[in-house]
């Protein structure tokens, strides 16, 4: 059996939304929602009542598009439907076409009430649906014209709007779930609140949190460095923190951290090394080195880099790195101490170090890139693309964006499928056999570093990148 594709996760995800209501008329609009519900009941919600879509309350499970197969549970006239949404003893899924911070939901109009733009649905039984039973929504297609901070019309009553009519309006008022084609979310019980429950498989945070969208909260906070367990022997070590994946102090030990538990756990045979958001990882955070006193978060970057990079050298099973976007400074650094390297089609590799009043990295810049080229990248900063590097040999693949972790995970699965006893050894002889001993090579690199920064020459340089960084780089 292969991965989930989006489509079913996107199943699995509205029938969650229905987890827990028992014995309560389920009301999905869509495909999608309509699989859900039908899944839903199949596993672990049995009592969930489900129409034919028409006047038959049904037994069983039944396909698009077919007959349902099951015995008629109860007649359902449309009238009787109305004594049940009164009752609140219904869970509606619609699909809004624009939804806000505090639940709104507009399906009626796009545009000013005076002259809208485009003439949907109507406000139809929104209103009444979502102060008196559970409400859902699907999102199909994860947009900021969906996602939007403020609705042109009210069709579905928010939290804020419920609040303003009184008890009336929020005594049994309950919005349950959001599933978008890209995320799911509830609302946070004590701001009331747009909160982002998860995301789905190779999908960021950057993608969901929209600029220009409604303010979203989070259950949890996003784990600047995680570990996923993918099963088959794979683990994925995942670094998301955005803009633009500039790794603070901390988080540099938190890679090498995850990536040594990972070598060391006897159930894993192969590590992918990921980053989501726009790009694999933009080395150092700058801008934390230049707003603490003296060396400290300085040291703290160059001790976290050479514990991160060491640690994927010197991880007991081998390391993929799956690279898309940039990967700078830093990053080279990890990439360069992979065993294989995989990349999307947009991905570009460089050492702006000279700009940033810094030396590093070239020891594993020089694994990538002949000599020569390695040295003018290294006095231009120029970069180089994915496909430069396939053609030296150092990238194993490059691949669509769409298909970057999809292609790792396969290769992955090739290496896992051997003796892990085998490839154990392998890691470690390779290891051995090395031209020059990494590890003192790039410590020999920081140490002109150190001396830059303490000519002053270093300040001066990351005070006018700061300066002239844009907001969110």
């Amino acid at each position: 059996m292969g991965a989930a594709d989006r489509s079913e996760v996107c199943v699995v995800a509205c029938a969650e939304a229905f987890r827990g209501d028992g014995e309560i008329l389920a009301a999905p609009i869509g495909v999608i929602p309509t699989i859900g519900v039908r899944l839903a009941r199949h596993t672990f919600e049995p009592r969930l009542l489900v129409t034919d879509g028409e006047a038959h309350v049904v037994q069983g499970t039944w396909a698009i598009g077919a007959a349902p197969g099951g015995a008629v549970e109860s007649w359902l006239p449309y009238r009787a439907v109305f004594d049940i949404l009164w009752r609140g003893n219904r869970h509606v899924m619609m699909t809004p076409s624009q939804i806000d911070t505090f639940g709104n939901a507009n399906i009626s109009a796009i545009g000013s009430h005076a002259q809208p733009k485009a003439q949907l649905l109507g406000v139809r039984g929104a209103p009444g649906n979502t102060v008196s039973h559970p409400t859902s929504y699907w999102v199909p297609r994860h947009a900021t014209r969906v996602f939007t901070p403020q609705v042109d019309m009210v069709s579905g009553v928010g939290y804020d709007n419920a609040a303003k009519a009184g008890p009336a309006a929020t005594r049994y008022q309950e919005l349950r779930r959001v599933v978008s084609n890209l995320a799911s979310f509830d609302w946070d019980p004590g701001s009331r609140r747009l909160r982002l429950l998860s995301v789905h498989p190779e999908v960021s945070v950057d993608e969901v949190v929209l600029p220009g969208g409604p303010a979203v909260t989070s259950k949890e906070p996003v784990p600047r460095v995680r570990t996923i367990l993918a099963g088959s022997g794979l683990a994925e070590i995942v670094m998301n923190n955005p803009p633009v994946n500039a790794i603070p102090v901390a988080g540099w030990f938190e890679i090498a951290e995850q990536v040594t538990e990972a070598g060391r756990n006897p159930e894993v045979r192969v590590v992918v090394l990921r980053a989501e958001g726009r790009g694999f990882n933009a080395g150092v955070d700058i801008k934390e080195v230049q707003a603490a006193e003296g060396f400290t978060a300085l040291l703290g970057a160059n001790r976290g880099c050479f514990a991160a990079f060491k640690a994927i050298y010197e991880c007991a099973v081998p390391v993929i790195a799956a690279v898309h976007g940039f990967c700078l400074g830093g990053g080279i650094g990890l990439v360069g101490n992979s065993d294989v390297i995989v990349a999307a089609e947009d991905a570009t590799f460089g050492l702006p170090e000279v700009d940033r009043g810094a030396l590093g990295a070239a020891t594993h810049l020089s694994r990538l890139v002949p000599q020569h080229k390695m040295r003018a990248m290294v006095y231009t900063s120029a970069t180089a693309t994915a496909a430069e590097l396939h053609h030296f040999g150092s990238v194993h693949s490059v691949v669509p964006p769409a298909g970057l972790r999809a292609a790792a995970l396969a290769l992955a699965g090739e290496i896992a499928a051997k003796d892990p006893v085998v490839i154990r050894a392998a890691k470690e002889s390779l290891n051995g056999i090395d031209l020059w001993d990494v590890n003192r090579s790039y410590r020999y690199e920081q140490g002109f570093t150190f001396e830059l920064s303490l000519t002053g020459v270093s300040d001066r340089i990351r005070d006018e990148f700061v300066a002239g960084a844009k907001p969110d780089s």
